[in-house]
């Protein structure tokens, strides 16, 4: 579900640049030191969400998908953060298995 939304969200902005040549979607993923890194760069117009997370007027029934991609985040104690740069769009995410993860119960 994280990597489906993260690429839809990719997706979905990438059609919106124009010329239809400049459209592009970069995924990274690895595994290093027992977490799971992922990198997804894409072009975008320039203009980001509002604070509800969408673009879209209906505003009840869209911007859940990076809601659902925090919860993963959050439930595997990892890190997620966002770049923007000109034209760019870049989110990564960092999960830990189980056993690498994080706690601050320690």
């Amino acid at each position: 579900m994280l990597l489906g939304n993260l690429l839809d969200n990719a997706a979905e902005a990438t059609e919106k640049v124009f010329p239809k040549e400049q459209r592009h979607i970069i995924l990274k993923m690895r595994v290093k030191f027992g977490a799971l890194q992922l990198n997804i760069r894409n072009r975008y117009d320039n203009i980001l969400p509002d604070e509800s997370g969408t673009r879209k007027p209906d505003k009840k029934r869209h911007g859940l998908g990076m809601k659902s991609v925090q919860d993963i985040v959050d439930r595997y104690h990892g890190k997620i953060w966002t770049v923007t740069e000109k034209d760019w769009y870049e989110v990564n995410v960092i999960l830990y298995q189980p056993e690498h993860s994080i706690s601050s119960e320690s």
